[in-house]
């Protein structure tokens, strides 16, 4: 039998002979006591154990939303919301949208050309002025009668055709704008006037390079008088922007 325990020590409540200092239920000579659970008292269940277990399903289309009553308005729907169901026919509210009208198209610019640079060989030709003549011609009841027929000198004429049929070979297509011509004689006359050499060639041009001799915006015109250089004439065509 023990005597009066020191602070800190317990007497051990299963062989009753030995003290111990600690919260162990026994001392460590002696088994844990065995303690009977059908008295203690079941711990109160968590609130994440009360929670009710949900059980998972096949996963299905979601409730539809109520329908409005009959007399009452719709429930407001937010401008994005209606344009993107728009876009697919019917609003969010089940209502048809609203017509739009068409975009307005929007003009693309034609792609520029590069510039064209060819040469005609042969003496350049100015334009010479319509030459008139009588004509008089025989009537089927036995009259005579005349009109008055302007024509272009054969040397012009011969010269434009010329003029085109080179151009034909390096114009694909005759330009659409504005463009600018730069022009080089050489071996030209000494007494032909510069600006009939230019009318010439800008007649030719006429429907190969461009349209109409009113486009040309930019006109630049050399005459070149060296002995050393074939004759002919250096075309250079080149859309402006």
């Amino acid at each position: 039998m023990l005597g009066a325990l020191p602070d800190g020590f317990t007497l051990c409540p299963v062989c009753r002979a030995r003290a111990y200092r600690g919260s162990a239920p026994s001392c460590p000579a002696c088994p844990a006591p065995e303690v009977d659970t059908s008295t203690v008292p079941a711990a109160a269940p968590t609130p994440r154990q009360l929670r009710p277990r949900q059980v998972k399903g096949p996963a299905g289309p979601p409730p539809a939303p109520p329908r409005p009553r009959s007399g009452t308005a719709s429930p407001a729907v937010p401008t994005r919301d209606r344009r993107q169901a728009a876009g697919r026919g019917t609003l969010v509210d089940g209502t048809a949208p609203e017509p739009t009208s068409a975009p307005t198209p929007v003009a693309v610019p034609r792609p520029v050309a590069d510039p064209v640079r060819f040469t005609v060989p042969g003496r350049p030709v100015p334009k010479g002025r319509p030459r008139v003549v009588q004509r008089t011609e025989q009537q089927w009841d036995g009259t005579e009668s005349s009109r008055t027929v302007a024509y272009t000198p054969h040397g012009t004429r011969d010269w434009e055709g010329t003029v085109a049929q080179v151009a034909q070979l390096h114009v694909r297509c005759p330009l659409d704008g504005p463009v600018g011509v730069e022009l080089e004689f050489a071996g030209a006359a000494p007494n032909a006037d510069l600006d009939n050499l230019t009318k010439a060639v800008l007649d030719a041009l006429n429907g190969v390079a461009f349209n109409d001799d009113r486009q040309v915006d930019r006109l630049v015109v050399v005459r070149n008088r060296r002995d050393d250089i074939a004759e002919g004439v250096t075309i250079t065509v080149q859309p402006l922007r």
